[in-house]
């Protein structure tokens, strides 16, 4: 007995101290985000963080890591908004839901993220929650300057000739993406979800290295990074009369 008690107070306050909420509450439920939800030995976050590019003006722009403050999610049409919170509230890495932004073929909304993630945990966040039957495409942010720059649900190819327009479906198909509408004679804007072959950055990046494509780049949302008093727009929107 003189054992026992000693080794349950301890166990008690262990308790105690891990129910403390040391963070103020969110959006989507008052807890304290455990890191064991994403495994380092899994996400290598030990290794250095991804740097990602894009081509604008036939240069490769750079864009860095990904942000580790918020993502881009989409969810399944048919679900509320009480059904997003709740999906949401599963994941303990998410803070906050944030704006939500129409594309022509999607409602993206902004995800606010616990505090603490390292850059390869973010992207292995992304493919959880791509995991989730209820979202439909996750995609992250990245730092510009002051403002903040998300991978849309859509890109824009522009094709060197317009014969080349079978061979983009072909391309397209392979690629389970789609087209949204053509823009002019050559340039299309093409839609993808969790179930393409990479989000928007990364299908315009592979798009590029196509000899019948001129020029290939994701559909950006713009975001100042605070999901409280900001709202969010896209930089190459398309306007549809």
């Amino acid at each position: 007995m003189k054992i026992l008690l000693p080794l349950l107070g301890s166990i008690f306050a262990l308790c105690i101290l891990t129910a403390c909420d040391h963070d103020s509450a969110s959006p989507i439920r008052n807890v304290r985000f455990d890191p064991k939800l994403l495994n380092q030995l899994q996400d290598g976050s030990n290794t250095a963080c991804t740097n990602y590019t894009y081509n604008y003006g036939g240069k490769a722009k750079y864009l860095g890591a990904v942000n580790t403050r918020q993502i881009i999610v989409a969810f399944d049409e048919n679900l509320s908004f009480a059904d997003q919170q709740d999906l949401l509230a599963n994941f303990g890495f998410v803070k906050g839901l944030g704006n939500a932004t129409a594309t022509s073929s999607a409602k993206l909304f902004t995800v606010e993220l616990e505090s603490g993630l390292s850059c390869r945990q973010v992207e292995q966040a992304i493919k959880v929650l791509q995991q989730s039957q209820g979202i439909r495409y996750a995609a992250p942010f990245f730092q510009d300057g002051a403002q903040m720059l998300g991978i849309s649900n859509e890109l824009l190819v522009t094709l060197k000739q317009s014969d080349d327009l079978k061979q983009l479906r072909s391309l397209l198909a392979a690629s389970n993406a789609a087209i949204v509408m053509p823009l002019d004679e050559l340039t299309y804007l093409v839609r993808v979800d969790k179930n393409s072959a990479g989000n928007a950055l990364e299908l315009a990046n592979s798009l590029q290295n196509e000899q019948t494509v001129a020029h290939a780049e994701p559909d950006f949302i713009l975001s100042s990074g605070d999901l409280k008093t900001s709202g969010t727009q896209r930089r190459n929107a398309v306007v549809i009369e």
